[in-house]
């Protein structure tokens, strides 16, 4: 097994004088998933579509499977990939009859077709559905159903663009969870490309972060906000006077309920906890304030933008 499945190196897209994709060196880690985060407009379908050879790169090279992305190479790396970038299906069949269509479409005949028709409709949580016509499905189904079709093929490599795009928090999670069991259950890679992050965190192990076409951030999530947030804020909430118990512990900050402190480790977090109870403070609670994919995704898109501003450039 190759140590990167998808590797991009100084990849670039132009249309005329319009660059949407420059300088991209993207790693996509086998086994994993792989959040493409960026607003929109930032270059992430783009980059899907040069990944997939649906379009040729302006300069720049793609790398899948350890083989060079080209012409000559797409359909053989296309038969090992699955893509979602829609959710038109057929209305009036039912999902059983969809899904057997579309294997059909990937070579799937008889037997083999209506075996793994049931195979995908048990991943996507929707054998209960599977003769009812997909027009009475509700969005969130016809996104599991949009994501099942691409699994059919038996994908070792899974994209999905915007897979949440339009869906409720309940809909949202429950494809989530579908999608987190999927990983856990295969090797299949995941590459997602969204700016809708609700549930990332517990799908994606790695992100990488796209303004303006240009890949700013890149790596394990928990990495990342490690490097960028070396401290956690800890909130301990404690009975009796706040002020009191600040005055025990070095730099901490007085809150209505306590006090917070900049801890870089556990063992930070537990010394304050020692110190307190030896000061005899009755402690209620502490709680990390762990900083999440969301949060470093806003803080590395911020940074970007205030670059680009000081910089002189305009960005998406």
């Amino acid at each position: 097994m190759t140590e990167t499945v998808v590797s991009t190196r100084l990849l670039e897209k132009r249309y005329g004088e319009r660059t949407v994709v420059r300088g991209l060196d993207l790693d996509v880690r086998p086994g994993r998933a792989y959040g493409l985060l960026g607003p929109n407009g930032a270059g992430k379908t783009t980059t899907l579509r040069l990944v997939t050879g649906l379009i040729a790169p302006t300069a720049g090279t793609i790398s899948v499977f350890g083989e060079q992305l080209t012409s000559a190479t797409a359909d053989r790396v296309r038969q090992r990939i699955g893509v979602q970038t829609d959710t038109e299906l057929y209305t009036s069949l039912t999902a059983r009859e969809n899904l057997e269509l579309w294997g059909g479409f990937f070579g799937l005949r008889g037997s083999e077709a209506r075996r793994r028709t049931d195979e995908v409709l048990e991943m996507m949580s929707l054998t209960d559905r599977a003769s009812s016509p997909v027009g009475s499905f509700s969005k969130g189904m016809r996104q599991k159903m949009a994501v099942g079709r691409a699994l059919l093929p038996r994908p070792e490599l899974l994209f999905l663009d915007e897979p949440t795009a339009g869906l409720d928090p309940e809909a949202t999670e429950d494809l989530i969870a579908d999608l987190t069991a999927l990983m856990r259950d295969t090797d299949l890679t995941v590459v997602i490309c969204t700016h809708q992050l609700a549930g990332l965190d517990t799908l994606c192990s790695d992100v990488g972060v796209l303004v303006g076409g240009t890949l700013v951030a890149q790596g394990d999530i928990s990495e990342l906000i490690a490097r960028r947030w070396p401290r956690t804020p800890v909130r301990i909430d404690v009975a009796g006077d706040p002020a009191r118990a600040a005055a025990l512990v070095p730099d901490a900050t007085v809150t209505s309920a306590g006090i917070e402190v900049q801890s870089a480790s556990d063992a930070d977090t537990e010394h304050a906890i020692a110190t307190l109870a030896a000061g005899g403070i009755p402690i209620r609670a502490a709680v990390p304030q762990r900083p999440t994919v969301q949060d470093l995704y806003f803080a590395t898109v911020a940074d970007a933008r205030r670059n680009a501003i000081e910089s002189g450039k305009v960005v998406a």
